[in-house]
């Protein structure tokens, strides 16, 4: 399962920037919520020095990887 590993102290500061809970932020960054914030805090996260562990890339810690059927 893809999620983004952080330092101590900088989910914090995510939900701080954010406005949100520390509990939606470690929900983004396990991937198990895929909202427009959800995916803003990941790209922040990873802008932050956050290391993705357990995928290739964001879009394939999303599962929307090419051999995967699309939503329709």
């Amino acid at each position: 399962m893809a999620e983004i590993l952080m330092v101590y102290g900088e989910r914090r500061k995510l939900a701080e920037k954010f406005n949100v809970s520390e509990v939606t932020v470690r929900d983004a960054l396990k991937f198990k919520t895929r909202s427009n914030k959800a995916n803003m805090i990941r790209k922040a996260a990873l802008e932050m020095g956050g290391v993705l562990q357990g995928a290739k890339s964001l879009r394939e810690g999303l599962g929307k990887e090419n051999n995967e059927p699309k939503d329709e």
